[in-house]
């Protein structure tokens, strides 16, 4: 496999490395991997990379967005569904706002010595936001618990979702299975 998320795993024969190559990815953050698809021949598509968000206790689904293609670009939107859940708006208030003043913010070094979740918190975003929708999406894209990623470094994580905003995120045609052959 490619390395890029290994995991060591115990089972009854010993460790196991298993390998969680990147599923979709944005190519003005990881440059360097788009350069080696390139070399390889891989080719890539921009994709909708929709979601919806749940409770496990109940079932509800409080939050989803899909994304309109147009050209190069892709805008977010809320599906029907959404237009009438008053938990999705008020997530959908706090992502909006998270996009467009995000990137403001770290250019103008309000972000200095800030942890994410103290940054979230000092800008006043909602639990339902914070808790259930984007801390659980960046721990699984960084791959740690949710405390670990309420610590990380605002600016590092602002600074590489915001890269190349608007712009969207690609797929190997072909899948994994075309990276790791």
């Amino acid at each position: 496999g490619m390395g890029a998320h290994a995991h060591t795993v115990e089972t009854a024969d010993g460790q196991v490395t298993v390998d969680v190559p990147f599923r979709v990815f944005n190519e003005r953050h990881y440059r360097n991997f788009a350069a080696i698809l390139t070399s390889l021949g891989i080719e890539w598509e921009m994709c909708n990379y929709a979601a919806s968000y749940s409770a496990l206790e109940s079932g509800e689904v409080y939050f989803r967005y899909a994304n309109w293609l147009i050209g190069a670009f892709s805008l977010p939107y809320l599906p029907f569904a959404s237009l009438f859940s008053t938990s999705g708006w008020a997530v959908a208030k706090d992502f909006y706002r998270w996009i467009s003043s995000a990137k403001l913010d770290l250019d103008a070094g309000r972000l200095d010595g800030l942890t994410m979740g103290e940054y979230l918190d000092s800008r006043g975003y909602s639990d339902l936001f914070q808790h259930r929708v984007f801390f659980p999406i960046m721990a699984i894209i960084m791959t740690c618990d949710i405390d670990s990623m309420r610590q990380y470094p605002a600016d590092m994580v602002v600074g590489a979702f915001t890269n190349g905003r608007g712009r969207g995120v690609k797929r190997a045609l072909g899948g994994t299975a075309a990276i790791v052959a």
